[in-house]
């Protein structure tokens, strides 16, 4: 991951939207970034049929969800007055056209470098066959996320647990991630959750530790076994019992027919995370 100097919220004046921008407003706050906030009008209410004033429509319509944004950002940096050390600079900004879709073109044209997202975790069996916006941009999405779950309060980033799998080399490429981070002085827990039944992986605990464990002395690295058939249970235990501010995993690329017939521990997280959980790709190192 490269320095954050901005981070992109998409709202939609929701009570989960403005925990995540409180959330992304006091991260930015330590990081010295700005905030950009994104509110997309659907295409389908911006453009009705056999709308003889469609234009005059669309007006109103942008007009109205300027306004809002402007209220909700208002409101919601008062409420933190006096907890923000020096207030970020933030902007905001009203799309038509599909939320998932205006983020992915925003996140490119605003030159932003994380996407703090809110989420209300997993309501029902059709949010797990088709996905909600935030699942979408777990495929799709071209900067790292940070999910932040609804009624998760921000702290500053002083304990990270990095979950893997030792499956893949993301796990040796953590430096880049503690850089980052670096103004938090935090420290580093690597987990590897690991059913019971399963046999250890191509790459094991103590080549971590044999890799981490001198070349990072500044940072205070545990590393840390955990075995659950849940994996996501298994996180949320060890980040519980350990107070840790900021979970991090990978997300592996896979194809579309791999992701129909996979489940996929990220994406599970996703759902189900009661902590914040940022999501990066291999390219973002």
């Amino acid at each position: 991951m490269k320095q954050i100097k901005s981070i992109l919220v998409p709202v939609d004046f929701s009570a989960i939207a403005s925990n995540a921008f409180r959330y992304a407003l006091q991260l930015a706050d330590h990081l010295e970034a700005a905030v950009e906030l994104l509110y997309s009008i659907p295409p389908t209410s911006a453009v009705p049929d056999h709308a003889p004033f469609a234009i005059s429509f669309v007006e109103d319509l942008q007009a109205e969800a300027e306004l809002g944004i402007r209220q909700f950002l208002d409101k919601e940096v008062a409420v933190l007055k006096g907890k923000l050390r020096k207030p970020p600079k933030v902007s905001a900004l009203v799309k038509i056209g599909d939320l998932r879709h205006t983020i992915k073109e925003r996140a490119v044209a605003g030159n932003n470098d994380l996407i703090v997202m809110g989420t209300h975790g997993q309501h029902d069996v059709w949010d797990k066959i088709l996905g909600t916006n935030t699942t979408f941009l777990l495929k799709n999405s071209p900067l790292p996320l940070l999910i932040v779950p609804n009624g998760v309060e921000y702290r500053p980033c002083k304990l990270l647990c990095y979950a893997t799998d030792l499956q893949h080399v993301d796990a040796f490429k953590v430096e880049r991630l503690l850089d980052v981070f670096s103004s938090f002085q935090p420290a580093l827990h690597f987990l590897h959750v690991m059913p019971l039944e399963k046999e250890q992986t191509t790459y094991d605990i103590s080549r971590l530790r044999e890799l981490f464990g001198n070349a990072n002395a500044a940072t205070k690295t545990t590393f840390a076994t955990v075995n659950n058939d849940e994996v996501v249970s298994g996180i949320t235990d060890y980040v519980t019992r350990n107070a840790c501010d900021l979970v991090i995993m990978h997300r592996p690329a896979h194809s579309w027919l791999e992701d129909l017939f996979r489940a996929s521990n990220t994406r599970e997280a996703a759902l189900k995370a009661t902590f914040p959980l940022l999501v990066f790709r291999s390219e973002d190192h």
